[in-house]
């Protein structure tokens, strides 16, 4: 469509110089066809009008306004701010006169975009609010929110994040109702926002968010972007394998779309990268490629300047000999259908190349989908493991039960036929006197009974706790005593441990705090977190008493609060983990047990998705080799849900 609009303008622009119309500057096809529409490119330097796209309220307009718009868009285009600003001011007044709320909302809009171009930021700031105020006032969501992602721009590039983060917010909240294409972008910069006030989590969240959408409504820079600022987090947090793998395929994916700037500062980082890793010939390969890229960004930049000066002369050259264009209406025409050849061989070249993205697009759908069966099939796998090696401590602890109920049954039949011996010795012995002994048999007879329900009781609690545990779909947020949860996570996996070969004699120190009351959480995913976590405790302790026969283990179970969140500690005194393994823990996939030991190196990972993107808490890792583990938990006592965390959830677990 927009070729066909570019071919539309030349074709349009002869005609005009053969008919002799008098007009000075010639209007885009599609500026004349709706003021406000202007394409969106940031690669080239244009503006975001696009949401003014409205032709039911252009209708209302008055043809003037529309005309003085139309110019004003070109000036905009051609980087002439003083007659596009001359002219917005006489576009305003005629607003304003005719009464049209609306229409000033945008031209105060478009007077912010061109004091931003100037590096004007508080003019920028002071007419973008006068714009939101009236968007805000006549219920235009797609414009407010368009006007309040601006001001988030204003205030990002003014180091001003936090307000640049509020701004955005809002602007998701107002255009997720739109299903506008522009939700990529916010993620982006909230991302960027977050990641600026150093609040990693947040900011690899949105990211993530933005990797998620529809990527046939998205540019595709957007992607390359999300994946660059990825890499650049797990570089600051020292995950090197993870930041190595998203800046390589943020800088594939930015070959491929051409985007130089971006590929610029990808380079950079890279560089960074192979720099720190010690790898000076990869190094050196992306350095290259910085100075091939810094050299295509001059070129593009001068090409741009002397495109500037030449439309200034041009614009000047017809001012002065505007009459004698008319004369030189054949050579126009001559010029026009050479734009027209050049315009098929756009045609040609654009049509290459979306047929090449199309396939590219093709096979990265493919390997999309292998690798999301892959890590469900893993995931498959690591839940298999944890059930199995909690089927024999089940199993053991149902059993205890069942044999207390079975002994104290039979004890209450021998009971019973002694009780009717006796009764039938009183009836032949009027003169029995051994009543004591009487009682004695029936208190034994209801101690008994008391015993077989409580064991019975014991029996049906551990079943309704492996159903709970089975029913991932129903689990929903719950206010409850999580010191049960945790005293039942470490008596199953206690008893799992004891029916292995490394049953250990451990020393458990529980230190609950008991001013901690209700807290409200999933309790079948955190007490998968819990079992996790002591699992992996008794399997440091496990592995340390191996080479030291005098070692006594020690697991410390503790909790406190404060005024917003309670704090678990699991502490154990094993092997500690290495520096160099710290940061990589909690890293889908990665373990440091041996192969074929039916782990899976998801267990941890899942824990830290549980605890920080479902319950809105942290996770904590401090260790000393030789010396000590401590995992610390943090959450909230009172969750406010978003609508994506189902759908997170279910999507990881």
């Amino acid at each position: 469509m927009k070729i066909l609009l570019h071919i539309l303008a030349i074709v349009c622009f002869a005609c005009s110089l053969s008919g002799q119309e008098t007009t000075f500057m010639q209007v885009d096809p599609a500026i004349k066809e709706n003021p406000f529409f202007l394409v969106k490119s940031i690669e080239a330097g244009q503006y975001d009008f696009g949401h003014f796209h409205n032709q039911e309220s252009l209708s209302a307009f008055p043809d003037e306004v529309n005309s003085i718009v139309s110019r004003v868009l070109e000036h905009v285009q051609l980087e002439d701010h003083q007659r596009a600003l001359h002219l917005v001011e006489e576009a305003l007044n005629l607003y304003q006169k005719a009464n049209v709320e609306k229409g000033e909302g945008d031209v105060y809009y478009i007077m912010g975009i061109i004091y931003e171009r100037r590096s004007k930021f508080e003019l920028a700031i002071k007419y973008l609010k006068q714009s939101l105020d009236i968007f805000s006032t006549e219920q235009h969501e797609l414009e407010l929110g368009y006007t309040q992602k601006k001001l988030g721009d204003i205030y990002a590039q003014l180091d001003q994040h936090h307000l640049a983060l509020q701004y955005y917010e809002e602007a998701l909240q107002t255009l997720r109702h739109q299903q506008e294409v522009s939700i990529g972008h916010l993620y982006l910069e909230i991302g960027k926002a977050y990641r600026a006030l150093g609040r990693l989590d947040q900011a690899s969240y949105h990211f993530t968010q933005l990797l998620d959408l529809d990527r046939s409504a998205h540019e595709a820079h957007l992607y390359a972007d999300a994946h660059h600022q990825l890499g650049a987090i797990h570089m600051e947090l020292g995950t090197y394998d993870s930041a190595l793998y998203y800046l390589e395929l943020a800088f594939n994916q930015t070959v491929e779309s051409g985007n130089l700037t971006q590929l610029k500062f990808i380079s950079e980082n890279l560089i960074d990268f192979h720099e720190q890793q010690l790898e000076p010939e990869k190094a050196l390969v992306y350095h290259k490629v910085l100075s091939n890229t810094n050299e295509q960004l001059q070129s593009q930049q001068m090409a741009l300047l002397e495109k500037q000066l030449k439309n200034d002369h041009a614009f000047a050259v017809e001012r002065l000999q505007y009459q004698n264009l008319l004369k030189q209406t054949r050579q126009r025409l001559s010029l026009s259908l050479l734009g027209l050849v050049l315009a098929g061989l756009l045609i040609f070249n654009l049509i290459r190349n979306y047929q090449k993205k199309r396939r590219s697009l093709v096979l990265l759908k493919e390997k999309n989908e292998e690798i999301l069966r892959t890590r469900q099939q893993m995931i498959t796998q690591e839940k298999m493991a944890s059930l199995g090696q909690l089927t024999a401590g089940i199993a053991h602890e149902i059993k205890n039960p069942i044999n207390f109920v079975n002994n104290f049954a039979e004890g209450s039949i021998d009971l019973v036929e002694e009780l009717a011996e006796e009764l039938k010795e009183m009836e032949q012995d009027i003169q029995y006197t051994d009543q004591d002994h009487l009682w004695d048999i029936i208190n034994s007879i209801k101690q008994n009974s008391s015993d077989i329900i409580r064991n019975g009781k014991r029996a049906d609690q551990i079943v309704s706790s492996m159903l709970d545990y089975a029913r991932d779909g129903r689990n929903s947020f719950q206010s409850i005593d999580i010191h049960p949860l945790i005293e039942e996570q470490l008596y199953l996996v206690l008893q799992a441990s004891n029916l292995n070969d490394y049953a250990l004699n451990v020393t458990l120190q529980k230190n609950f705090d008991p001013a901690i009351d209700r807290v409200e959480v999933m309790p079948q995913d955190l007490a998968r977190v819990f079992l996790n976590l002591i699992t992996n405790a008794l399997y440091a302790l496990k592995e340390k008493s191996k080479n030291n026969s005098f070692f006594g283990p020690v697991l410390e179970i503790s909790t406190s609060a404060t005024d917003q969140e309670v704090i678990v500690s699991i502490k154990d005194n094993g092997t500690g983990i290495p520096p160099e393994n710290r940061k990589k823990v909690f890293t889908p996939f990665y373990t440091s047990k041996p192969p074929n030991s039916g782990n899976t190196g998801l267990g941890l990972s899942i824990s830290y998705e549980i605890v920080v993107a479902r319950h809105h808490g942290s996770l904590e890792l401090e260790s000393e080799t030789g010396q000590f583990t401590e995992l610390i938990m943090r959450l909230p006592f009172v969750q406010e849900q978003t609508p994506t965390d189902q759908k997170f959830m279910h999507a990881s677990l």
